[in-house]
């Protein structure tokens, strides 16, 4: 099956909520470390690098979607995150099997569930492989953030 995070869009986003949202994406990929330790550190040792859908190229952060993957070059991607302003459907998920660029999904979809109250994320990931993400987006866009669940329940 993999390391999966799964989410759920009941509505299409708002204009001032995508707004917000890619002001968040792009001030958190541009603050990103070089290396990741999180969904069980298992890449600690490979660099983090974000490239667009199909592991090259760069990533997408537009008026309709945000879409990227990690590395293909190196075999640090697997599947993309993409995530549209209007849902293709009401159920999506990403497969990291917990590789660097785990850690920027994570931020996203922390980024996503923060400014709309209908997008709900889960994971195959526990409170400890989401600790680095909900520090990093802390950090970088001064959310108070315990947790994945404290993101859902906005």
């Amino acid at each position: 099956m993999g390391y999966t995070h799964f989410f759920r869009q009941y509505r299409v986003f708002i204009d001032e909520e995508w707004n917000n949202v890619l002001r968040g994406v792009r001030k958190v990929y541009a603050n990103l470390p070089a290396y990741s330790h999180s969904s069980g550190g298992y890449y600690n040792d490979y660099p983090l690098i974000i490239h667009g859908p199909i592991g090259e190229g760069e990533p997408i952060f537009n008026e309709e979607r945000i879409s990227f993957n990690g590395d293909a070059e190196n075999d640090l991607d697997h599947e993309p995150l993409t995530v549209m302003k209007a849902p293709r459907r009401g159920f999506e998920f990403c497969k990291t099997e917990r590789k660097p660029y785990d850690l920027f999904v994570q931020a996203v979809l922390l980024i996503c569930a923060h400014y709309h109250n209908k997008f709900i994320v889960t994971s195959d990931g526990d409170e400890d492989d989401w600790f680095e993400a909900v520090n990093l987006v802390n950090r970088v866009l001064g959310y108070n953030l315990r947790s994945l669940e404290d993101a859902n329940t906005r």
